[in-house]
């Protein structure tokens, strides 16, 4: 079976002087892990946040200097971005 919609990528943007900060997912079922305080648990947030998590229950840390998260998303048709 061929799911709706699944999600293609994370992307934290607006640092001044740092590049793009990006997690890329395959369809199908994707495994986040690594170390303790890399930011795998900052992954589900930003997923979260795209979803409709309160803006007040989401911070984006601004001693980080990004100030935008995006989601990007594939369909059978195409990709876009939120």
């Amino acid at each position: 079976m061929t799911p709706g919609f699944w999600i293609s990528s994370i992307t934290v943007a607006g640092h001044p002087t740092r590049r793009d900060s990006s997690v890329g997912f395959e369809s199908g079922l994707n495994v986040i892990y690594g170390p303790s305080n890399s930011g795998k648990s900052w992954v589900l947030q930003c997923i979260d946040y795209v979803f409709g998590l309160k803006a007040d229950e989401f911070v984006l840390d601004e001693n980080s200097g990004y100030t935008e998260v995006r989601m990007g998303v594939r369909t059978a048709q195409g990709s876009l971005t939120l």
